[in-house]
């Protein structure tokens, strides 16, 4: 065996191709991990000159770092390190959200493979696993997004040199998924049975402004201005099992200020009045947080309660299925129905841009009518609208 440099790297003749060319095998040596020396590894077919460029450029990439001795650390042990490494610098809601994803789509397609030996196509190996079981292709981006943040860890921590988790993946196409949203014509009987129940200001405040079930769970009444008719969104509500807490909102622009409908406003201030007198019947043991929505002791109500509610309503009025979560997607499609602009929507929604609006509800416009335009403008937007152009 001849080498250019024992200590660092080597040409080693492997006789002649069928075409009768030289090949050499080019090893640098890129030091070690585990214990065990690591070489990077080249083929040259060509004259002898060919395989010492070849060895040049190898050592030159050691050199520069872009080379690094492999990690024997599988994904799944580097995912669980990740997740436990960046608990305390994101919200819990959104730390269950990622640990989620990953044990359920990513861990298990690749979490038995090497950190090391990680390739895009075996990540995007994890987003065709999750079309083939029908998961929506937002889920599938979400998951892209936090992959790709993961690696980047990786790299940034030494373990890989570049991110195997492409920036631009080759993601399955999405599928057009019909939304779940009360139609126009729907909100009149949706009405007509809500009312009656204890939580219809709650559900009403909801379908009008499109907040997330953490936002309008987590609103107290110093957030609610009832003479002038808006409330201000600051915060969240999250919850871990039996423990729950006051996080931040989203995003920066999940801070908003709302107008309510006349309809709302005294649906609240109703609510208010019932509120004040089951906090004095409970006067032991209520709990003074302000909320506007609570339990009979004063505590945030449970997302699951308001939505087996909901549900209830539904089947009662009987009108399709939808998760809670669908009252924000109905109070967007009905505020364009309404002719509400998509930049107005996508500010009440607390949306980071008016193009994730437009993204998400462009395919109901085109079968939003005319004559829906003024009976939702009437039932449900009509006073709201008239308060914010005397502006």
């Amino acid at each position: 065996m001849k080498s250019t440099s024992r200590q660092r790297g080597s040409i080693v003749p492997r006789g002649r191709d069928s075409q009768g060319r030289e090949v050499f095998l080019v090893r640098a040596y890129a030091g070690e991990r585990a214990g065990k020396r690591h070489y990077e590894h080249e083929t040259v077919h060509g004259p002898k000159r060919e395989a010492k460029a070849a060895l040049v450029a190898l050592l030159h990439k050691v050199d520069s770092g872009l080379v690094l001795a492999p990690t024997k650390t599988t994904v799944r042990a580097f995912l669980t390190e990740w997740l436990k490494t960046i608990k305390r610098s994101i919200r819990w809601g959104t730390h269950e959200s990622y640990t989620y994803l990953m044990e359920h789509y990513a861990l298990p397609i690749i979490g038995e493979r090497t950190v090391s030996s990680l390739r895009p196509i075996d990540v995007e190996a994890v987003y065709n696993a999750m079309a083939d079981r029908k998961l929506s292709h937002r889920t599938i981006q979400y998951t892209h997004v936090v992959l790709r943040s993961a690696f980047q860890y990786a790299v940034e921590r030494d373990y890989l040199v570049k991110n195997p988790v492409p920036r631009r993946p080759k993601l399955p196409a999405p599928s057009h998924r019909e939304m779940q949203v009360l139609e126009p014509e729907h909100v009149e009987a949706f009405w007509k049975v809500a009312e009656k129940h204890h939580l219809y200001p709650l559900l009403a405040l909801a379908l009008q402004t499109g907040l997330r079930p953490s936002e309008f769970l987590a609103l107290k009444w110093e957030d609610v201005d009832l003479e002038a008719g808006s409330l201000r969104v600051v915060r969240s509500l999250e919850r871990k099992g039996k423990e729950w807490a006051f996080a931040d909102v989203k995003r920066k622009k999940s801070r908003r200020t709302l107008r309510l409908a006349d309809r709302v406003v005294e649906a609240l201030r109703g609510h208010k009045a019932r509120q004040a007198e089951i906090r004095l019947r409970n006067a032991e043991k209520w709990k003074a947080h302000d909320l506007v929505f609570t339990t009979i002791d004063g505590d945030p109500l449970r997302s699951s309660n308001v939505r087996i509610a909901f549900q209830g309503l539904l089947r009662k009025a009987r009108l399709p299925h939808m998760r809670l979560y669908d009252l924000r997607h109905s109070a967007a499609t009905l505020a364009f129905a309404a002719g509400i602009s998509a930049k107005e929507v996508s500010e009440q929604l607390g949306h980071a841009g008016v193009s994730i609006t437009l993204d998400t509800y462009t395919h109901v416009l085109p079968n939003m009518r005319e004559d829906a335009a003024t009976k939702v403008g009437a039932i449900l937007f009509g006073a709201a609208r008239k308060k914010r152009g005397a502006r």
